[in-house]
């Protein structure tokens, strides 16, 4: 089974009072923030180890900050989609958007299109100085592309980008 969208609640006293793991799970999610304070940033993290489409997973994990999807990872390594949460929060996945080569973002290496997208898909790497390397469609991102650092990925109606070295 695969799910939409989940979303997790907290029941218990109030104020919370995280234990030792959830801190240190609020503390790769949101680093700086008291973990007394950090309860919606677990509640996060915890929805984000359901099962779900990747359809789902594109909105969802696209939408996530990387820090956000390591706590996810650390939280649940063995859920369903652990080994896919990883991917995406080591940069080795992107949905539609713009994602950056950088510490924080993509990795550098040859990146591919998951799935077909639908029709419609169009997508460009733009060099640090601003100039446009590369662009294309869906058979052209099929084939792959070579993002390096600095580099820019800009996507609409492609779906999942898999890093494949």
């Amino acid at each position: 089974m695969r799910l939409d969208s989940c979303t997790a609640s907290y029941e218990g006293p109030d104020p919370f009072e995280p234990t030792e793991d959830e801190a240190r799970i609020i503390s790769i999610a949101e680093p700086g923030v008291p973990a007394y304070e950090g309860l919606d940033a677990y509640l996060t993290a915890l929805s984000l180890c359901s099962r779900v489409s990747d359809e789902a997973a594109s909105e969802l994990f696209g939408g996530s900050s990387r820090q956000m999807l390591q706590a996810a990872s650390e939280l649940c390594p063995r859920a369903p989609q652990g080994r896919i949460i990883g991917f995406w929060s080591s940069g080795e996945r992107a949905a539609d958007g713009e994602y950056a080569v950088t510490n924080d973002g993509l990795v550098p290496g040859r990146f591919h299109l998951r799935k077909t997208p639908p029709a419609g898909c169009t997508w460009s790497v733009t060099a640090s100085d601003g100039s446009t390397k590369a662009n294309g469609g869906a058979a052209e991102g099929q084939s792959g592309i070579l993002l390096e650092e600095k580099d820019v990925l800009a996507s609409d109606k492609c779906g999942i980008w898999e890093k494949i070295e």
